[in-house]
């Protein structure tokens, strides 16, 4: 091959490599359709694209890798790239995007490392929150936190891991409310981003959906007698069970 064809065949690469990258840009874009939607309501832009983007990724739409370049972003929803900048610095903040020199924002990897970490810090935040939650829990936050382990009961006796792993983040963010701490409440809100990213999985564990139940309801129990103690040291067990049974299916290639 001479020179003047080897350049010809670098351009037909390099375009389809671009008709490629265009493609896979909207077909990440496509996955943002029914969060749109769900935010239409917000009156800032900048929101609206926060809150959209945000959603796609917890719910694993949008995955680890995926590119969101500012102008092709802009022109899914129809704004300038101003906006579009300042809800990928949030979402920067938030550890769901990450920026790239020169190349632009992609979403950001959750690595075995993070998930790890993310229980330990996790066990001491949902500690706090129970012991907190044993002293001041109210009637009505008690029969809240019992509707919704019910409801996570019957999604696991039908075996729908989805609402399973969706009525657990609800359970939990019963928990850190009945708490009543509003410093509390942000650092947990924080770590129930990477949660919603990583629980499913663990729940496909045979048993783990049905114990998760059982732990609840004992919590449960503590929180209603008033025993902050045994509350607290409940909500840290739970979570290094879980914690244990991450290490465990990542060893058995689950």
């Amino acid at each position: 091959m001479d020179y003047c064809e080897a350049t010809r065949s670098i351009h037909v690469q390099v375009r389809e490599g671009i008709r490629l990258a265009i493609s896979d840009i909207s077909d990440a874009l496509s996955a943002l359709e029914p969060y749109r939607k769900r935010f239409s309501h917000l009156n800032r832009n900048a929101d609206l694209i926060h809150a959209t983007i945000r959603e796609a990724i917890l719910d694993s739409q949008l995955e680890s890798g995926t590119w969101l370049r500012e102008e092709e972003v802009a022109r899914y929803f129809g704004v300038s790239r101003t906006p579009v900048r300042e809800a990928l610095q949030i979402l920067r903040v938030d550890g769901l995007v990450e920026a790239l020199p020169n190349q632009g924002a992609r979403v950001a990897a959750l690595t075995t490392e993070d998930v790890l970490a993310l229980y330990l810090v996790r066990e001491v935040l949902d500690g706090l929150a129970a012991r907190l939650a044993a002293n001041r829990a109210t009637q009505d936050q008690l029969d809240e936190l019992v509707s919704i382990n019910d409801a996570m009961a019957c999604a696991s006796e039908q075996s729908d891991l989805a609402n399973v792993a969706n009525f657990n983040l609800q359970f939990h963010v019963q928990l850190r409310r009945t708490a009543g701490n509003t410093y509390l409440s942000r650092f947990m809100e924080q770590v129930e981003h990477a949660v919603r990213r990583s629980s499913e999985t663990i729940f496909a564990y045979p048993g783990h959906p049905d114990n998760s139940v059982k732990e609840h309801r004992e919590l449960i129990d503590a929180i209603r007698a008033g025993d902050s103690a045994t509350a607290e040291t409940l909500a840290i067990e739970h979570v290094r069970t879980a914690r244990r049974l991450k290490l465990q299916m990542l060893m058995e290639g689950f």
